[in-house]
């Protein structure tokens, strides 16, 4: 039986606590990014023909977008990142679907 370095243990243990940790804190970084792609996406389909077509999808994503804002200023940034994917996941769903509908319509 051999017996293992004591520094040789412990600098396992300490890497592989480092990696649990750093792997945390990704959740704790603000979704500045996430929210201004989502805000964007929201006043894009404000103008196109969303308002038209698809005036309840529009609301719902404006309301999701706004509690991700809300979300944010409490710094809750986990609730923030997902409230602020819905619309722009919401929205470019709804962009692709118009998309096959007009290719569809065409002769």
């Amino acid at each position: 039986m051999t017996r293992r370095d004591p520094v040789v243990h412990w600098s396992a243990v300490l890497l592989v606590c480092g990696a649990i940790g750093l792997s945390g804190c990704g959740a704790g970084r603000p979704p500045t990014a996430e929210l201004a792609q989502a805000t964007l996406a929201v006043q894009e389909a404000s103008k196109s023909e969303a308002p038209q077509y698809a005036p309840a999808d529009l609301n719902m994503a404006r309301q999701e977008l706004e509690s991700g804002q809300q979300a944010m200023r409490e710094k809750d940034y986990t609730k923030a990142r997902r409230l602020a994917n819905a619309p722009w996941s919401m929205l470019n769903w709804r962009r692709q679907r118009q998309k096959r509908s007009r290719r569809a319509k065409r002769p």
